[in-house]
């Protein structure tokens, strides 16, 4: 779900699941019965699981929520980062940041 296979709002068959991953179904329905607590999924009675379906104010949070999140590990990172991590880090390709130097500007 995470990797954008299932759109929201998609069916999520039990048996689909079990032959696709090699398990019992006993064993993916547990699993997405799991999931149904931590709302990665949905269980509609009598009807089955589904992808949930997130609201524009479900995003919003969700975008906020990681842009913190991402904020505090970066500055977690440098805070307790040594010479060598930040070494490494510099090594690391930059190809988004090359593409744009690269590219003519507009005007």
């Amino acid at each position: 779900m995470l990797r954008g296979r299932w759109a929201p709002g998609d069916r999520l068959q039990p048996a689909v699941l079990a032959a696709e991953y090699g398990a019992s179904t006993t064993v993916v329905r547990e699993a997405l019965t799991r999931l149904v607590g931590q709302k990665f999924v949905t269980l509609a009675p009598n009807h089955g699981f589904f992808v949930p379906r997130l609201c524009a104010n479900d995003l919003r949070d969700i975008t906020l929520m990681r842009c913190h999140l991402e904020s505090l590990a970066l500055k977690m990172s440098i805070e307790r980062g040594d010479v060598t991590w930040e070494s490494e880090l510099i090594a690391l390709p930059r190809p988004a940041v090359e593409n744009r130097a690269s590219s003519p500007r507009r005007t």
